[in-house]
């Protein structure tokens, strides 16, 4: 295998292990929004809110060149995700 190639995949590996931390980080945080939202009967799923997230995200990804709907399929994920966890809070 060439340097190169041992190179870039050295660099995408430690951008991996940063977006797996920092989803790790989101997660965490959205326990304490369910937590908070269990304690004051406020129902997961925030659909005006979530849809403001989601466009927001795609415009970024737009404006430097990314392709939106890479960005709405992996927040679309983490979504489901968290609405998940949210509605686990006992």
């Amino acid at each position: 295998m060439s340097n190169k190639l041992k190179d870039y995949r050295q660099s995408i590996d430690l951008i991996d292990n940063c977006i797996v931390r920092l989803i790790a980080e989101r997660m965490r945080i959205v326990k304490k929004v369910g937590i908070w939202k269990k304690e004051n009967n406020i129902q997961p799923l925030d659909k005006k809110r979530w849809l403001q997230v989601l466009n927001e995200k795609k415009k970024i990804a737009d404006d430097i060149g990314l392709d939106p709907i890479l960005i709405n399929e992996i927040y679309e994920l983490m979504h489901k995700h968290a609405l998940k966890l949210e509605e686990g809070i006992q």
